[in-house]
């Protein structure tokens, strides 16, 4: 088990969002999810994910809000929709984004949020990752680092991932 467990949330429980999930509690954290389709909360809450009533619920509840939804709008409105992650009161929590978003408006939703979450700066490192072949054996996976809005090639990073046990 890990040294340390944490408050997750996740927002987007579809294919992507219920193998995270059900991995992240089998690792023993406290995982609290939220989705546009009941459907796929009522599904993870069979193997111990909480339902949250909003994103902005989610959030209020979270250590590390994780994200994996299918557009950039999706994304934006997540966080700065109506019960959006950006209207929490806990500022506190890092955010991960898996989701396939365009740069350009990923960099104007960092400024954004500094701005509604009264950052003295935008986040300065922002890392985007990708997980291939979920279901089956050979799992890889990916990650980029944009520095300061630039991407930073020396830090991205390939995953062979051999386990997912705790």
């Amino acid at each position: 088990m890990n040294a340390k467990q944490y408050n997750i949330g996740f927002i987007g429980l579809g294919l992507m969002g219920k193998g995270f999930t059900e991995r992240l509690v089998k690792m023993g954290h406290s995982v609290i999810g939220y989705d546009l389709d009941f459907k796929n909360v009522k599904e993870a809450s069979v193997y111990g994910v909480r339902a949250g009533k909003s994103p902005e619920d989610v959030a209020s509840q979270s250590d590390i809000v994780m994200l994996c939804v299918t557009s950039t709008d999706a994304v934006e409105e997540v966080i700065f929709g109506p019960k959006g992650i950006s209207q929490s009161t806990n500022s506190g929590s890092l955010l991960i984004d898996f989701s396939t978003t365009i740069v350009a408006s990923t960099k104007e939703m960092a400024k954004r949020l500094k701005d509604d979450l009264n950052m003295d700066v935008p986040p300065k490192r922002i890392e985007g990752f990708d997980v291939s072949h979920l279901g089956g054996t050979n799992t890889v996976a990916s990650m980029v680092c944009f520095v300061d809005g630039k991407p930073k090639r020396s830090e991205y990073r390939k995953f062979n991932i051999k386990s997912v046990d705790g």
